[in-house]
């Protein structure tokens, strides 16, 4: 029997080496889940939430966000 019978014994298959890891792991970085799976991780950083904080008080955004927030508070 060969080294790897690729067809039926999947046991007998190589494993990935190093390049293919890599390779795929830039692949997945491509992707949507990999963004979507990055930003679950950043909500739930509270380093990264702390910091997003900071730097969107500094922004025309939050100017913008915080006069439609002042704009539903008036009675």
């Amino acid at each position: 029997m060969p080294q790897f019978d690729m067809n039926t014994r999947p046991d007998t298959w190589p494993k990935p080496d190093d390049v293919d890891i890599i390779q795929a792991a830039e692949a997945w970085e491509a992707t949507e889940d990999y963004e979507l799976a990055a930003l679950d991780w950043a909500i739930n950083d509270a380093d990264i939430v702390a910091e997003i904080k900071d730097r969107f008080a500094s922004t025309a955004s939050y100017d913008r966000s915080f006069n439609r927030w002042m704009d539903r508070q008036a009675p």
